[in-house]
């Protein structure tokens, strides 16, 4: 499975996750309120799925665009990492243009999340190397 397609199905698996222990650490909940929000995890997973796909391509074209430049690992990870919150934040808004006019946590606390649990797979899961890198290789 190609880098792009496991941090986008691993961001968009974990995060409701991590949204709902977030949103139970913040409402102090209990362990019995865990159990009755694991029916809404599908149906978030569902959602992200969904309304993430246009991201997804995006962000895999410009994966491959950055694998043909001669960049670290490092950069392109980087670099992937700012344009794919980006992206989650873009799509929020979309989804809600309400966003941005007024502070409300339950409208910020799932780009938040998004933005956390993707650049924890960013910079965890093993990148391919660019093609000037494995040219190299050979080459030597």
């Amino acid at each position: 499975m190609k880098y792009p397609v496991k941090v986008w199905l691993l961001t968009v698996v974990a995060a409701p996750f991590v949204f709902l222990i977030t949103m139970l650490l913040y409402n102090k909940g209990s362990i019995s309120n865990i159990a009755s929000g694991f029916p809404i995890i599908f149906l978030m997973i569902l959602f992200g799925t969904l309304f993430s796909l246009p991201s997804l391509f995006l962000f895999w074209l410009l994966s491959d665009e950055l694998n043909e430049l001669e960049m670290s690992q490092w950069a392109r990870k980087l670099t992937l990492c700012v344009v794919g919150i980006l992206f989650v934040w873009i799509t929020f808004f979309i989804i809600n243009r309400n966003l941005f006019s007024d502070w409300n946590f339950n409208d910020y606390i799932w780009p938040v999340v998004y933005s956390f649990v993707l650049t924890i797979f960013t910079v965890l899961l093993r990148m391919p190397e660019s093609v000037t890198e494995q040219q190299e290789f050979n080459e030597s």
